[in-house]
């Protein structure tokens, strides 16, 4: 009788462990694949400061996306938040150079997401154009918002606050979507992070946290 559940009992915790999404980290070879920030659960709201275009007005905003957009278009009224905008030069390949290697995927800490909604979250960074900086403080993850109940970190383990150029997030979050898919009831989802040289992360995962 004893056997019977022992056994019936290790079935179980097998197969949870099999499907369950990863909540907390995880570590390969002994090496920690998450920062303390995407640990910590301490997420504030994105700081986005710049400009979209050279000699027009200088913004400073903290919050989600969408509130910060509708801002921005007050003082950039031609400014489409759907496209990338002309300043945007940096070319899509260079973003590898900042960071260490590839994404690590589904062992930061939360759930799977909507591989789309990370997308999106991404174009609208890109859109912002190289004068812009997406900034976190320091032991903290920045939120760019939700789209499709997707998030989109930037997670800094600096003890100072780190400030990059937005559209360098938001092709970061599309490479964690793009090597970190899979497919749950006919949906595409991810959950992924993505480390930098100097010290910061980006991170796409489930807007609970």
């Amino acid at each position: 009788m004893w056997t019977k559940s022992i056994i019936l009992l290790v079935g179980l915790i097998t197969n949870l462990a099999l499907t369950a999404p990863a909540l907390y980290a995880e570590t390969i070879d002994g090496i920690d694949l998450t920062s303390d920030a995407a640990k910590s659960g301490i997420v504030k709201p994105m700081n986005i400061h710049g400009f979209i275009t050279p000699g027009g007005p200088v913004f400073n905003f903290t919050g989600p996306l969408d509130e910060i957009i509708p801002k921005i278009q007050e003082l950039y009224p031609e400014w489409d938040p759907t496209k990338p905008t002309p300043t945007t030069s940096e070319n899509p390949s260079k973003v590898k150079r900042y960071f260490q290697g590839r994404p690590t995927c589904w062992l930061v800490v939360g759930w799977n997401t909507s591989r789309a909604g990370a997308y999106g979250q991404g174009d609208y960074l890109i859109a912002l154009g190289e004068n812009t900086m997406c900034g976190a403080e320091a032991g903290t993850c920045a939120r760019t918002g939700c789209n499709n109940d997707s998030a989109v970190d930037l997670c800094n383990d600096r003890t100072t606050k780190v400030d990059i150029t937005c559209p360098r997030v938001g092709r970061a979050a599309k490479e964690i979507a793009d090597d970190c898919v899979t497919v749950y009831n006919g949906q595409e989802t991810t959950r992924g992070q993505w480390f930098d040289t100097t010290g910061y992360n980006i991170v796409v995962r489930k807007c609970l946290l």
